[in-house]
Formats: C-alpha cells, structure tokens, sequence
C-alpha cells in the first residue's frame, strides 16, 4: 500500500509541472500574438494527428487571461488536406503542433516550406 501512495504523489507533481509547464507556453503565444496584433491563430500540424488538445489548453488560458481578442482554430494538415492552405490564409498567424516522437523531420520540413512559400506567420511550436 505504502508504495501506491508514493506512485499516487508523484503522478500528481508530475501532472502539476505539466500543467505549469502547459499555461507557460500559452501564455507566452498569447504574448507573441498581443505583440504582433494577431488575433485569428490557427493550429496546424504536419500529422493527420488531432491537435484539439493543443487548441483546448490554448483557449483555457486564453480565458484565464482574460483575452477576449484573440482565437485558435485547428486546421486540417495541410499535407492531406489541399484547402487547408486556405483556410490558413484566413488566420493571421499559425502555432504548430506536433505529436513528440510521432511526427516525421521530413513532412514537418515541407510544411515549413509550404508555409514559407504562402509567407504565413508562425507563433511557435508545441510539441505533446
């Protein structure tokens, strides 16, 4: 018994420095897109992977904030999806999120320089 509890206290301080670590990088995207006065912010990734969870955690903190101007929005990869180009050409910038130890070097350098090639601002990337 003894030691389910100490596994039980440790997954909790595990949790607890992610979800520091989680409103961290939030809050500093939202910092980038105050400075640069973008508002619409897509999340894309070069994975058919969902990136929900990437958008939720953003829009929480986004409200705990208290940012009522700024918005995220997954988009389709844009290497399975041909409109999503477009459907990112609406945002003014994007934040790239992509599943650690999943994604491939290869698709995520073309997405780059897919993105390059539409002169889409990036954010950053969050990697989960």
């Amino acid at each position: 018994g003894n030691k389910k509890m100490r596994q039980e206290r440790y997954d909790v301080s595990v949790n607890l420095k992610k979800r520091e670590e989680n409103k961290k990088t939030a809050y500093n995207i939202i910092e980038i897109c105050k400075k640069n006065n973008w508002k619409k912010i897509g999340v894309v990734s070069s994975t058919s992977y969902k990136k929900d969870k990437v958008v939720a955690i953003l829009s929480r903190s986004l409200k705990k904030a208290g940012e009522t101007g700024i918005s995220f929005t997954e988009i389709e990869p844009l290497k399975i999806y041909a409109d999503a180009i477009y459907k990112i050409q609406d945002c003014d910038a994007v934040v790239l999120a992509e599943k650690y130890n999943y994604t491939k070097f290869s698709d995520f350098e073309d997405m780059l320089q897919t993105l390059k090639e539409y002169n889409i601002n990036i954010v950053g990337v969050v990697t989960f």
